[in-house]
């Protein structure tokens, strides 16, 4: 019997590396991205069976995955997706059809054997999509799952509905991130994406990840990753793979293979490597723009923080209207989806507020429901208020 295995992480943090690195192994195997549908229709149907005019207005069908910041719905919703249960009923007559379209862009093998997948719930579909994850060369399987990006929120349903599966949670220098982002965008303008709802996902994914790390029922289930970590010690990074997964490390892993019967391109966007390099891990400091650095750095700079990408005596240098043009230019590039209102200047309003909430006395920072929807938990702003505390009184002591 196999058991459930779910690689998460923001698009271009190395989500694809993990996942051809875990397919490399002879007793593994992952389906790349067939999921999106899945998670989304998911949503929508326990947004709408909330009955909560609300929520179902500013949350339509079929509508972007949400990083849930500022808006005072957004938590709701957040909270909603944390709750809920895969046993949900579906009488979706197109779901299984766009899943297996969603997969035919990475595998055309594996979108064939969808077709076939049925299911009065969530979770019978996703058993069936499951089943139908196998090795290209019909080894046994010790771990089968499938490899999403956007979608972490997603876990305490998976693992209430699989309790032995696991879960990897992909990190990556959101520098590293939108770097390599802009880089795909000059060669294939379809790739075009807002690159402030990217910042915004990625602190979302860090403050999803650090609720979930303290959930105690996940605490061997659970593993989090740094890209920068795996890609400068690759063979580090696949004996910790292995030992979280209970298996034997092979050295085919150092070689990644992207999908059933797929060709490796390792970890990097800016042209075919053969092997795993550490070259992608600084190069954001060579091509990255001034103007964009700062603005991510003021964007995700407290989850910076948090996450070790900024020390906390490192504090973003800008001002909000120094930001302005390059919050303008991403709306020029917006992509297909994004989740912010669209209003640079509201935006920023907001950013600013983050910093504000920050440095403000304890005794000014007790409204939950205000800094929910600035930093999504509660426990990780107090964290981080702690650092930015610490932070303002040694920068008062060296002026």
């Amino acid at each position: 019997m196999s058991q459930p295995l779910f690689v998460f992480g923001v698009a271009r943090s190395g989500t694809n590396l993990v996942a051809g690195m875990l397919n490399a192994h002879s007793r593994i195997a992952l389906a790349l991205d067939p999921l999106m549908p899945f998670f989304k229709a998911l949503r929508d149907d326990w947004v709408e069976a909330t009955c909560d005019s609300a929520l179902v207005a500013s949350y339509p069908a079929d509508c972007a995955l949400q990083d849930y910041y500022f808006g005072p719905l957004g938590p709701r919703l957040l909270d909603l997706v944390m709750a809920g249960q895969l046993t949900f009923a579906t009488d979706r007559a197109e779901l299984v059809s766009t899943i297996a379209a969603r997969a035919a862009i990475e595998s055309l093998k594996f979108s064939e054997r969808l077709k076939s997948v049925a299911g009065a719930t969530y979770k019978e579909i996703l058993d069936g999509v499951l089943s139908r994850v196998v090795r290209d060369d019909g080894r046994p399987i010790l771990w089968r799952g499938t490899k999403e990006v956007w979608t972490s929120e997603f876990i305490p349903a998976l693992a209430k509905a699989y309790p032995d599966a696991r879960f990897i949670l992909i990190r990556r220098d959101p520098r590293g991130i939108l770097s390599s982002l802009l880089q795909l965008m000059q060669h294939d303008s379809s790739q075009a994406a807002h690159t402030i709802s990217y910042m915004r996902h990625w602190r979302k994914e860090v403050a999803v990840a650090d609720h979930l790390l303290e959930d105690r029922s996940l605490h061997e289930r659970l593993l989090l990753v740094h890209y920068e970590e795996l890609a400068s010690k690759p063979q580090e990074g696949v004996e910790h793979l292995a030992a979280f997964l209970g298996v034997e490390p092979e050295p085919g892993m150092l070689t990644p293979v992207m999908g059933e019967g797929g060709e490796g391109n390792a970890n990097s966007s800016y042209g075919h490597l053969s092997s795993i390099s550490s070259r992608s891990v600084e190069r954001w400091r060579d091509v990255l723009e001034p103007g964009m650095q700062r603005t991510i750095e003021y964007v995700c700079g407290p989850e910076m923080w948090a996450s070790g990408y900024l020390t906390p005596d490192t504090q973003p240098h800008a001002r909000p209207k120094d930001l302005l043009e390059t919050f303008v230019a991403a709306e020029r590039k917006p992509g297909s989806w994004r989740s912010d209102t669209g209003s640079p200047s509201e935006a920023l309003v907001h950013e600013a507020a983050r910093w504000a909430l920050l440095e403000r006395p304890e005794a000014q920072t007790k409204d939950a429901a205000v800094l929910r929807q600035h930093f999504l938990f509660t426990p990780l702003f107090q964290r981080l208020r702690k650092i930015a505390q610490a932070l303002k009184e040694r920068q008062s002591i060296n002026p």
